[in-house]
């Protein structure tokens, strides 16, 4: 009985460590376009979307060091290598322009 219990318990922390590997990817992810935006943002409101961007890119990175300790305490590593969080990520990698207000949109 114990056997089993200790077995659930590892595919609940294996199922656990799958989403956590999920949710990071994708906050790295919107993390890394919030700071594509804020470098490639041009136009006449350019100051304007530049801290914009860049209170985003911030905020969201600040959350992926937390992720990834969480995913280390239930017992797994932590992402090794970036094929692994593209792949993890369910965003979609897509060009963007530089115009501010298409990049809100992206």
């Amino acid at each position: 009985m114990f056997d089993m219990v200790e077995e659930q318990s590892s595919l609940n922390k294996r199922s656990l460590a799958g989403e956590l590997f999920s949710l990071l990817a994708d906050v790295y992810t919107t993390s890394f376009r919030a700071q594509v935006c804020h470098w490639n943002v041009k136009g006449p409101e350019f100051h304007q979307f530049h801290a914009f961007f860049a209170m985003i890119y911030e905020d969201v990175y600040s959350s992926v060091d937390d992720i990834a300790e969480n995913i280390r305490k239930i017992g797994f590593d932590a992402p090794t290598n970036l094929s692994d969080m593209c792949a993890a990520t369910m965003i979609r990698d897509e060009n963007m322009t530089s115009d501010p207000l298409d990049l809100t949109m992206a």
